[in-house]
Parts: structure tokens; sequence; C-alpha cells
């Protein structure tokens, strides 16, 4: 038994609203950190939005993968919810510390290490969030199916 009422057509559909918001909210906050960043420049140099563009679809991609993935539970939905908030934790540090040595060029460079998470946080994240949304299911014996 599902969570999410069946529609009429008896096909559940492939993204959920909470995977559709969750994966909205997380395309945003590439977008957010750069201007934050960019806001601090004294000079502003000659910067591609591509790269952010190309960010920002690569970190909401694993919400809408992940909700598609998985019959609508509860679980999942607020496994999604928990991978948004540690996403927006990454992002956030990361602005701020992009944020921090632009303001003061003295205290050294951006966290180097925090550029690297953001890249390979979307494998991360998805792998967090299908393990918490998996927690606790009942276990299906060996021969029968899922319907």
């Amino acid at each position: 038994m599902t969570d999410t009422p069946i529609p009429p057509s008896g096909k559940r559909p492939l993204v959920t609203s909470t995977g559709l918001i969750t994966g909205a909210i997380a395309l945003t906050l590439p977008f957010i950190a750069d201007r934050l960043i960019v806001s601090a420049m004294s000079e502003v140099k000659d910067a591609s939005i591509g790269s952010v563009i190309g960010m920002a679809v690569y970190t909401a991609a694993p919400f809408v993968l992940l909700d598609s993935a998985m019959r609508p539970r509860r679980r999942v939905r607020l496994a999604l919810w928990m991978g948004l908030a540690l996403t927006a934790l990454v992002w956030a540090a990361f602005a701020l510390t992009g944020r921090a040595a632009q303001v003061d060029p003295a205290a050294g460079n951006a966290h180097v290490g925090l550029f690297i998470l953001t890249m390979i946080w979307p494998a991360v994240i998805i792998g967090i969030m299908g393990v918490a949304a998996k927690i606790g299911e009942p276990q299906l014996p060996e021969n029968s199916y899922d319907a």
C-alpha cells in the first residue's frame, strides 16, 4: 500500500509533487551561491553562466531521479526533504567560503575541498537518500513480485 493515492487511470505519476518541488529548490541553489560570491567581487571577472546552469541541473537531478525510481511512500518523501536540507548546507558552506575569499583576499582562497564536494555531492546524496528511503522497508519474500 502506498501513501500517495493512485489516480483514476491506475498509473502512478512519473514524478510526484515532492520530487518536483525538491528538485526545483535544488536547482536554484547553485544560482544563489553564484550570486552571493559574485556580488562580493571587487571586479567582476568574465564568467560564463553555462557552468552554473550545468551545476544546477547536476544538483537537481538526484531528486527527480530518486523520486521517479522509487514507489511514492512517506519514507521517500522524507528522504527527499532530508537530502535537500543536506544539499542546502553544502551549497551554503560553499557560498560562504567563496564570499569570504572575495571580501578578504588576504584570508586566502575559497575552500577547494568544498568545491570538489559540490562536484561529487549529487552522487553522494543519491546514495544517502536511497538508503534513507529503504531503511525500515519490509522485505518481500523471494518468490513474490512487487505489484
